[in-house]
């Protein structure tokens, strides 16, 4: 308690009063009788400790005596209780206090307790309450059941809880016709699907998914009319009108009835090109239509070797064409003799007349310039194809043969010129076993044949230009479009350009089969303002090579990801071309030929555009070098 007393401080407090000079001298005057003076030196020593007992004793003892020396009557000493007693009853009050306080407030816990069990109830009632209509927001719907349950045990009566229960009511009853919806979506029966959506969707306008479902519906039943449409002139064999209505499904959705509608299109893009080119006769002006024709088709299916084909005769015609009329006497009968090879009866045999025409022309160069050789072997070739009338090859013959020498004049080169005829001549070996090395064309002899060249341009050595080779060398040119893994393959398609109205190449790539979805469509690489061709993978399968010409500027390299991504240009260019580009094995070097000396030449350079030399430095042209791996 807080009026106890430390007996060890009492102790130390009376030493020090014993010791202090007034309890000293009170004590002197107590012992001689001078009650007064000890009076006054216990008073004054009393106010300085108050609490004292010793000062206290002493102050009574000295009053008592004083009292009694005054007169007979002996005067009662004033009892003042002890100080651990005062203690004792102060705690007794509090202990009262304490018990009246208990019994109070006992009673008033007893007058509120109905307010407090109905305070509880009430707050069980909002928990519950706002409980289960979180769980109905978030979806779970058995959760908030159990929850607007308990509440009517609370409240039988209880109003949010019955709306709460008719809602999840109502919410099961939509869940339910969701799921019979997307059933007979799955199902295919989309005329169900659909009416089931619509009711749907009067009764909760934003339910889930079920406005885009009505769209996919609605377009997949407009897919489903147009697909009809396009099997029925499919059928008719109205080629164009199927087209037109199997590609509006394609540009709509990529994966509707994609088999068929890839098979069908490849079909008629191909019958399409077969008429325009079977026609009898031929009509020239058609053929740039029917070269589209089997490139669309090759779009569809780029390995399939029919649409590989008919494209390369087309394209060979028209390049072949376009040299014939030009007087390329050499280089026309290089393409035209490919195709003639190829297919002898082409175009209702008009390669076949061509062909004759080249020989006999280049033969009629050869002879004015006195090359009598080179102008017997053109007469000869020109004999040997089955026209109706070759007098004019064999008249020649009659004439050149006389005036051919025993040993021919010499080049300046010690490399001997081969056989360019379709056989005889001495036996090469196969085009892919010149490892490292590159192969080109030149026209040294007058007339484009292959050459071969170490890769710092030494080590010339003509090859020819058979079929043979010329077919080898085009396969090489075309495995240079696949990836290295064989998954991918690089093409050219035209794209329609709308505000040009006009078509553009540009390179495409198709894209590996990706599991359930099958066949993935070509993906567009190169998007470039002008034309994009010529495209060659890295041997590392990261990046491509190609020509682009972009609108007034000359043809320049390309270098970009694989994924058509960071394309740019190699070699800033003011008028000259830069053509034909191919990786070196290792991929450090691209070889291509440019006409920046004045010739077609064939250089090297860093796949970042440096370190640019020639390695031909020739003053006759060279061109479209490969660089065999």
């Amino acid at each position: 308690m807080e009026n106890d007393v430390n007996p060890e401080t009492a102790s130390q407090d009376e030493e020090e009063i014993r010791e202090h000079p007034l309890y000293r001298e009170g004590m002197s005057y107590l012992q001689v009788g001078a009650w007064d003076e000890a009076i006054r030196c216990f008073t004054e020593l009393h106010n300085d400790y108050p609490d004292s007992s010793l000062v206290q004793e002493s102050l009574d003892e000295t009053r008592f005596k004083a009292g009694f020396d005054e007169g007979p009557r002996i005067k009662a000493k004033r009892w003042t209780p002890p100080r651990w007693r005062a203690a004792v009853f102060r705690v007794l009050i509090v202990i009262v206090i304490a018990v009246l306080a208990v019994f109070g407030i006992r009673a008033v816990i007893r007058g509120i307790q109905p307010y407090l069990q109905r305070a509880q109830h009430e707050q069980d009632e909002q928990t519950l309450l706002a409980e289960a209509q979180a769980y109905l927001e978030a979806g779970d719907l058995d959760a908030a059941e159990a929850h607007f349950l308990a509440l009517l045990e609370l409240d039988s009566g209880n109003q949010a809880a019955l709306d709460g229960l008719e809602q999840i009511s109502e919410v099961r009853s939509l869940q339910a016709m969701y799921e019979r919806a997307v059933e007979k979506q799955e199902a295919g029966d989309a005329l169900g699907a659909l009416a089931l959506f619509n009711v749907l969707q009067e009764q909760a306008p934003r339910y889930r998914d079920v406005e885009v479902r009505i769209e996919q519906i609605e377009r997949n039943l407009a897919l489903d009319d147009l697909f009809a449409a396009a099997e029925q002139d499919y059928r008719l064999n109205h080629r164009e009108e199927a087209i037109e209505k199997f590609e509006e499904i394609r540009s709509r959705n990529l994966n509707y009835q994609q088999d068929i509608v890839m098979e069908r299109l490849f079909d008629l893009y191909m019958q399409s090109g077969f008429t325009l080119v079977r026609q009898n006769p031929p009509v020239l002006e058609d053929l740039p239509e029917a070269l589209e024709y089997f490139t669309q088709a090759l779009s569809i299916r780029p390995r399939d070797t029919d649409a590989k084909l008919e494209q390369k005769l087309v394209r060979s015609f028209l390049q072949g064409q376009s040299e014939y009329y030009a007087g390329q006497w050499d280089a026309a009968i290089v393409r035209l003799q490919e195709i003639y090879d190829l297919r002898p009866g082409y175009l209702d045999d008009m390669v076949l007349y061509m062909l004759y025409d080249a020989y006999m022309q280049s033969g009629e160069a050869y002879r004015e310039a006195g090359d009598f050789a080179l102008a017997y072997e053109r007469y000869r070739r020109a004999a040997d194809l089955p026209v109706d009338d070759a007098a004019w090859a064999k008249g020649r013959l009659a004439f050149v043969e006389p005036k051919l020498t025993p040993t021919p004049t010499p080049r300046p080169t010690p490399t001997p010129k081969p056989d360019t005829g379709g056989g005889g001549g001495t036996p090469r070996p196969p085009l892919n076993t010149y490892h490292n090395k590159i192969v080109f064309y030149s026209t040294y002899n007058g007339y484009p044949e292959l050459w071969v060249m170490n890769p710092d341009g030494k080590n010339r050595q003509a090859l020819g230009s058979n079929f043979s080779l010329l077919q080898q060398y085009n396969d090489l040119v075309e495995q240079a479009q696949y990836s290295p893994d064989g998954s991918q393959f690089l093409f050219v398609q035209d794209v329609y350009v709308a505000h040009l109205d006009e078509f553009r190449a540009q390179i495409f790539v198709t894209q590996p089969g990706q599991g359930q979805f099958g066949s993935v469509p070509p993906t567009q690489l190169t998007d470039i303002n002008g034309i994009a061709y010529s495209p060659a993978w890295s041997p590392d399968g990261v990046k491509i090579v190609y020509v682009g010409q972009e609108v007034q500027r000359s043809d320049d390299i390309f270098i970009m990801n694989a994924d058509g991504s960071d394309a740019r240009r190699l070699v800033e260019n003011d008028w000259e071309w830069d053509k034909h580009p191919f990786w070196s094995p290792d991929g450090r070097q691209i070889v291509f030929w440019s006409n920046r000396t004045g010739v077609m030449q064939i250089f090297v350079m860093s796949p970042d555009g440096s370190n640019v030399k020639n390695i031909s430095n020739t003053e006759w042209d060279e061109y479209d070098p490969i660089w065999i791996k």
